[in-house]
């Protein structure tokens, strides 16, 4: 393997490791956003149901709850997602390295 290929494979290397870190962080900022949007939801569940109580009142919260399930199933699939990218750049890395070896 000559010098410049080991160059080579290690600039393509970084520049993955870059990209690839550079997605991960979008992928955590978008869990964090999804996160404290649940966290939102339930504090209004809360106040919601404390009202109700208070009046005396009846209070079903089952649409509130089924959107709070459906934002932890977008945060299962983005975390899902990220992992998937995570690992497609790591074996892109060694492939990388791998073929540097080989010539």
């Amino acid at each position: 393997m000559g010098f410049m290929d080991k160059v080579s494979a290690g600039i393509k290397n970084v520049d993955n490791k870059i990209g690839s870190d550079i997605d991960e962080s979008r992928y955590n900022s978008k869990i964090r956003d999804l996160q404290k949007e649940i966290d939102e939801m339930k504090s209004k569940l809360g106040d919601r149901i404390y009202q109700a109580f208070l009046k005396g009142e009846a209070f079903d919260g089952k649409k509130c709850c089924e959107k709070i399930k459906a934002k932890y199933e977008e945060i299962d699939s983005t975390e899902k997602e990220k992992q998937e990218m995570v690992a497609a750049a790591k074996a892109e890395r060694e492939n990388n390295r791998k073929e540097a070896q080989q010539k």
